[in-house]
């Protein structure tokens, strides 16, 4: 049956062909009833020379549910064999010319804090096959997540796997968040609210609460932080934010002590247009003491043609007016944003063979030359430590090899908290930091120099990346690492001159917030 052309259906017919084109990962919502699914099968027949797979997700689906169905579409035997050996089979089947269409996408939303979800399987299969990726939503998926009945989300902004809990007002604006640490192994079970908090799963990390202003400004964010459920804050901070018209101007922070003045933290210089952003000036001790002479910091911030923050440079207005340049962004889709991390050393327990030194591994050039650590003659466990010049938020890293483990962990630690060689057992030091790891798995394809290993680092924030293995006896072999982070703007400032709110990972446009994960805005224009 052929299609009649609508709004919808071009529309959507556009998407896909960017996510096929560009092997982008692209959302797609709209009410029922409008063609949505039928679109998409027409356009998975007709187009990709039948590399598309179409699934329709249902009620509940688990990840172990959409790993079978795409093995299913893909003509993949699933009788006796279990979900990660059929998630490499998948690994191995996708690539870059495939796109994978999920219909009713709200279904594989994370339910009672399990880091396995679909929703990730399917980021996993983006992330490291390269294959485009369309998410179909509904209207009223979106619906049930602005009042309430499905609002948490899943965040690692703060550095650690976050489930947020979100209210909202009569106008549909966001006044008060949860953020619990979220415990796979504590999941609510078939049967079980999404929402049930079992005893001693969770604790809390932040609870944040908002106030807005008669012209749905937000003025007021107020931050606690606690250790135990219960328990008192072990940080307490109110953030307050002056404007002129919509743009924020001013910001300030409400002190320690009741009988002392609200502290300047920062002051926004806007340019003529509705989104040009200057300069930011920061008070960069404003936790010292009164007596104290504040020391001020000054931000010059240079924007694209979409009013993207993509530079910034800084200078403490002090004697020495060092002038240093701060990150470097680039922006897609609806606003999430990459630099590329900057590796100042690596180290391993592993000796470095002559001649093939660690630096030709991070010199930011993909040349024939290779950095080689030597194997160990029998097998022992080991580890490879990557230090940045600076704490960022680490998205991904790209690995250019020839010889890497079959098997190893990763693992994202502040500056200084890397294993050290001989000052105690890597068994040790990989147990005090469990919370840190990332990643661990088998490699999903056989290593080779000519396509990278993306590994995920899951937007934690850190300064060392450290690959842990317990053999490796061909030693490691690499071209190349690439590290891409989510740069950390002064005075919050991103995408098109949003605030960016670091305790959750959202934008905050002036009046509605926005995931990036998710693609679109989680509550509604009040």
């Amino acid at each position: 049956m052929p299609i009649v052309e609508t709004i919808v259906t071009k529309r959507l017919a556009e998407a896909l062909n960017y996510a096929r084109d560009y092997s982008a990962m692209v959302t797609i919502k709209g009410p029922t009833g409008r063609g949505k699914t039928y679109t998409a099968q027409h356009w998975g027949r007709l187009n990709n020379h039948g590399r598309t797979r179409y699934v329709r997700a249902p009620s509940g689906c688990t990840r172990k549910n959409l790993v079978i169905m795409l093995c299913q579409s893909c003509g993949i035997g699933v009788n006796g064999k279990k979900c990660h050996e059929l998630e490499m089979r998948l690994f191995r089947a996708f690539n870059s010319r495939n796109v994978v269409v999920v219909d009713e996408a709200g279904h594989l939303m994370p339910r009672g804090g399990s880091c396995t979800s679909a929703i990730e399987f399917v980021r996993d299969l983006h992330d490291i096959c390269g294959c485009g990726v369309a998410m179909i939503f509904t209207d009223v998926y979106l619906d049930e997540m602005r009042h309430g009945r499905l609002a948490n989300y899943f965040s690692q902004a703060t550095g650690k796997p976050l489930r947020w809990q979100i209210e909202y007002d009569l106008l549909g604006r966001v006044v008060w968040m949860k953020g619990v640490e979220a415990d796979p192994a504590n999941a609510p079970q078939a049967g079980e609210k999404s929402d049930t908090v079992k005893p001693g799963a969770t604790q809390p990390a932040y609870e944040l609460r908002f106030a807005y202003d008669p012209f749905n400004r937000r003025i007021v964010k107020e931050v606690c932080k606690k250790a135990n459920t219960g328990g008192p804050n072990t940080e307490h901070t109110v953030h307050a934010m002056l404007y002129t018209g919509q743009r924020p101007a001013v910001k300030l922070r409400k002190p320690a002590d009741p009988a002392k003045p609200w502290i300047i933290e920062g002051q926004y210089l806007w340019g003529a247009g509705p989104s040009e952003i200057l300069a930011y000036y920061e008070r960069a001790d404003v936790a010292s003491s009164a007596s104290a002479k504040p020391m001020m910091r000054e931000h010059l911030l240079h924007q694209d043609v979409g009013l993207n923050v993509v530079l910034s440079t800084h200078c403490s207005l002090d004697k020495s007016n060092n002038l240093e340049i701060g990150d470097v962004a680039s922006y897609w889709g609806l606003g999430e944003n990459s630099t590329t991390g900057v590796i100042r050393e690596a180290t391993s327990s592993l000796d470095v063979e002559k001649g093939h030194e660690a630096r030709l591994a991070i010199d930011r050039t993909l040349d024939h030359q290779s950095a080689h650590w030597k194997g160990a003659d029998k097998p022992e466990s080991g580890f490879l430590t990557l230090k940045l010049a600076q704490k960022q938020r680490l998205m991904a890293m790209d690995v250019w090899a020839d010889k890497l483990p079959s098997k190893f962990r990763v693992y994202v630690v502040p500056e200084g908290k890397g294993p050290r060689r001989k000052e105690e057992p890597l068994s040790t030091w990989e147990n005090n930091h469990k919370r840190d790891k990332v990643w661990d798995t088998e490699l999903a394809r056989p290593v080779t120099p000519m396509k990278p290993h993306t590994l995920p680092l899951e937007s934690r924030e850190g300064q060392e990346i450290v690959l842990a293995w317990d053999s490796c006896p061909g030693g490691i072999q690499v071209r190349e690492f690439e590290v891409f982070a989510q740069p950390l703007h002064p005075g919050d400032l991103a995408f098109s001159g949003t605030i960016y709110d670091a305790e959750t990972g959202l934008y905050y446009h002036g009046a509605r917030y926005r995931l990036p994960e998710l693609g679109t805005f989680i509550s509604p224009d009040p």
